[in-house]
């Protein structure tokens, strides 16, 4: 682990000498020497081994991938005082492998009591590794856009769809507490570790979407808002069976008429909420999602709700889709699809009068 931190910083010294003194050997010589730190990295990514303590954050992690981290980052702004070229872009890669490598482990340590190296893992974790890939694409975003460098674009581009592979099989599939029964949700109603899982990965998939317009390809920007939308979804629906379910909220567990109203309840104003910030930025994405999960709301109280439930709460899960649909129709009526007004017309002149210059 020491050999990797004392080869970073070789290459650091390597490129501030290289500032001083001309001498055409020495960016080969970082470059080599940063090939040789990626072999390391790709032949044992675990460079501090177990035994990191017990502290969160200030740990030997910090030294292991921090010191790297900031060591090539050091080196690419020296390289680049002189010129532009292979020994400059790798220093720049390997921070932000190191960055990045230094955020996973970290986090891997907070979650898991100090083993950054532990086989479990929990909606939480996967839910914070969205979410810091998503901050980092962010910056990385923005550093590319300040110094116009492929590499933090493509890095960007590359954590972007890292983050989609995270909630894809991290939090929707493998550690999802409704399909995992083991899964227990920590904390209270709506500020729970859901919150921390879900929502707040969903916000920042959408706070990067909206920046990436136009400065990221279509594709990219869509699937960022896609990827907001399904994870502030999951927040609403798994967090209200935690309402009704408490910690363990299994799919096996009974469900009941109150429980299944509030869904139908929530995934509509969740669409209402969708609507009124498609409307309000422009976004034809958020204004689809609403539309989807409307008609998710409609065969959930036309298929089930209807033959589920009886009494009150299907009584209820009709006026309430009833007058959700009234107020959507008149939003698309009024904002979405409403005429701009004729502009009023010139006042007409006189007979044999000639209108007058101003």
């Amino acid at each position: 682990g020491y050999m990797t931190v004392a080869f970073a910083l070789m290459a650091l010294g390597t490129a501030y000498v290289s500032t001083l003194r001309d001498i055409p050997l020495l960016r080969p010589a970082v470059a080599a020497i940063g090939v040789i730190v990626l072999g390391r990295i790709i032949w044992d990514p675990v460079i501090m081994g177990t035994d990191v303590g017990r502290f969160p954050i200030f740990n030997w992690l910090l030294i292991g991938y921090g010191v790297p981290a900031a060591a090539f980052a050091i080196a690419g702004r020296l390289l680049e005082t002189r010129r532009i070229d292979l020994a400059q872009r790798l220093a720049d890669a390997l921070a932000v492998v190191f960055t990045a490598l230094l955020a996973f482990f970290q986090i891997r340590h907070l979650v898991n009591g100090g083993d950054p190296l532990a086989v479990q893992s929990s909606h939480v974790e996967q839910g914070l590794h969205v979410l810091m890939a998503l901050i980092m694409s962010y910056v990385l975003m923005r550093l590319d856009l300040a110094r116009s460098n492929p590499v933090f674009r493509w890095a960007s581009i590359i954590l972007g769809g890292i983050a989609v592979v995270f909630a894809a099989f991290g939090l929707l599939l493998v550690e999802n507490p409704w399909l995992r029964t083991s899964e227990r949700i920590a904390g209270p109603i709506v500020f729970s570790s859901l919150f921390l899982a879900y929502f707040v990965p969903g916000i920042a998939a959408a706070f990067l979407a909206s920046h990436a317009r136009g400065v990221r390809p279509s594709w990219y920007v869509t699937g960022l808002y896609i990827l907001a939308g399904i994870l502030v979804f999951f927040y609403v629906t798994l967090e209200i069976r935690h309402i009704f379910q408490g910690e363990s909220i299994g799919l096996l567990r009974s469900t009941s008429g109150a429980e299944h109203w509030a869904y139908s309840v929530g995934w509509l104003a969740l669409g209402i909420i969708y609507l009124a910030y498609g409307i309000w930025r422009g976004a034809g994405v958020a204004r689809l999602a609403s539309a989807i999960l409307v008609l998710l709301a409609v065969i959930k109280v036309f298929l089930f709700d209807l033959a589920g439930l009886t009494g009150l709460w299907r009584a209820l899960s009709f006026i309430t889709l009833g007058g959700v649909l009234i107020g959507i129709g008149l939003a698309y009526q009024k904002l979405v699809f409403a005429r701009p007004a004729a502009p009023p017309a010139p006042p007409a002149t006189g007979a044999g009068e000639a209108p007058t210059n101003a």
